[in-house]
């Protein structure tokens, strides 16, 4: 907060100067850093005064500007972007990133911007998008119905667009065509949550209980909007330094499973914040997923140092000292973080994990389903569920999540060949046969599917 603070206590002191474009020498927008974090104070001083140097140079001005504005200090970010603009009038990017900041502080100026850029490169999808979206947030749903219907010409794989001729259907009134775009918009982008709870409202009001309650159950699993590919925001947003955003990139990168770089993005937090309890617990778990055990133990005894009764550190801790095959440990780990916040669905199923591995299976499936129960979404308690069942021998319960995680990861190799085990297990082979098929062709190296196929054809034959 501190920093955006000073970002606007300076407003009136320099948009003014930087926008002056009949100046010969413009005003460099400047901010008292004294008081941010050493890296972005840093990065600031060093864009500045590489800028001093380079005051024609729309490249320069473009690179201070995205410099502001991944600090979220808008109003000097757009004093820079329009000396850009005016050094370099052919060029989209400062036009668009000039949009995305102005949204924030000024939508009217946001869309005359995004027009700009639109001018400059019609054919570009995410301008599109971007654009339609702000004009259907100003209550201009005509403009935006265009805008989205120019994504679709240019690139009619565009969920997003279909996102947003669907909203607009929405208002309208016009469930059929809502419906069949979010379908359609499932389909290219299945793992997109902005999609499913618009679609059980259409549904919903279509009168399709059963496929609402679907969407709505995949509401829950994806339960994260995505957003377009931007190759300008992106560079943009990489250039952040403070801590928050650090943070915030670490923690994609390791959802991605690239652990190397979150891994370097979390250290970098812990130099500008040492002995955060979070960010120790983040950076544990990133290295205890890429086998350094030993590492991950020493971080997760530091953050619990600070805060013993951590319930989310003592969950990821007793899932590390489990993986080490420490299951004392682990136990007490887990159930404590289990008894601290009985509502924490990661502690019951990674208390359902260890339950698992102990051979207590009854209550291994109490915790998993506790788990759902607390969060309907958590698809690998499902999938655990179902197996738990299966070990004990009860195919036909296995397949109730099983068949429900199938809903969501139609795609899952390894999810239709338990489906397709247990239906064999049950003498329901054609339904077997199938599955297996199905598990061999998204997977062609899966040989336990093909060895499970064999023996289920000669036991139809044999039938």
């Amino acid at each position: 907060m501190a920093v955006r603070m000073a970002g606007f206590l300076a407003l009136g002191a320099f948009v003014l100067s930087g926008c002056g474009e009949q100046m010969p020498e413009p005003t460099i927008p400047r901010l008292e850093t004294n008081g941010m974090e050493a890296p972005v104070r840093v990065l600031i001083d060093a864009v500045t005064r590489n800028l001093e140097g380079n005051r024609h140079s729309a490249n320069a001005w473009g690179r201070l500007g995205r410099v502001y504005h991944a600090h979220e200090l808008y109003a000097p970010a757009l004093a820079c972007y329009h000396q850009a603009m005016r050094l370099d009038a052919d060029d989209y990017h400062w036009p668009y990133l000039a949009a995305h900041a102005a949204s924030v502080v000024d939508t009217d100026a946001a869309a005359t911007l995004f027009e700009q850029a639109r001018a400059l490169a019609p054919g570009d999808t995410t301008i599109l998008v971007a654009q339609g979206d702000l004009l259907a947030q100003l209550g201009r749903p005509d403009a935006a119905r265009e805008a989205y219907l120019a994504a679709l010409d240019a690139d009619d794989r565009s969920s997003f667009a279909h996102v947003g001729l669907a909203r607009a259907a929405l208002v309208e009134g016009d469930l059929p065509r809502a419906r069949s775009l979010l379908e359609r918009a499932a389909e290219l982008a299945p793992t997109d949550g902005s999609i499913y709870p618009l679609l059980t409202r259409v549904l919903g009001r279509l009168g399709e209980t059963e496929p609402a309650a679907r969407a709505e159950w995949l509401a829950k699993v994806y339960d994260t909007p995505l957003t377009p590919r931007d190759p300008p925001l992106d560079a943009m947003r990489r250039l952040a330094a403070n801590s928050h955003a650090l943070a915030s990139a670490g923690r994609t990168l390791a959802e991605r499973g690239d652990l190397l770089g979150a891994e370097a993005q979390l250290r970098r937090v812990l130099a500008i914040r040492p002995g955060t309890p979070l960010e120790l617990g983040n950076l544990a778990t990133v290295l205890s997923r890429q086998g350094r055990h030993a590492e991950a133990m020493e971080l997760f005894a530091q953050g619990l140092a600070g805060n013993p009764d951590d319930v989310v550190l003592l969950s990821h801790q007793g899932l590390t000292q489990l993986k080490m095959g420490d299951v004392e440990a682990a136990e007490a780990s887990l159930e404590r973080a289990a008894t601290l916040d009985p509502s924490y669905p990661q502690a019951q199923f990674n208390l359902g994990v260890l339950r698992f591995g102990q051979g207590r299976h009854w209550d291994a499936i109490v915790l998993f389903e506790r788990t759902l129960d607390l969060n309907p979404g958590f698809t690998d308690a499902y999938l655990n569920l179902g197996s738990t069942y299966a070990a004990l021998g009860e195919y036909e319960r296995a397949l109730d999540p099983w068949e429900r995680l199938r809903h969501a990861q139609p795609n899952n190799a390894g999810l239709i060949h338990n489906i397709a085990l247990a239906n064999a297990r049950l003498g329901r082979l054609d339904s077997a046969i199938a599955d297996f098929e199905h598990a061999i062709e998204l997977d062609p190296d899966n040989a336990a599917s093909r060895r499970e196929l064999s023996r289920a054809r000669l036991r139809q034959r044999a039938d």
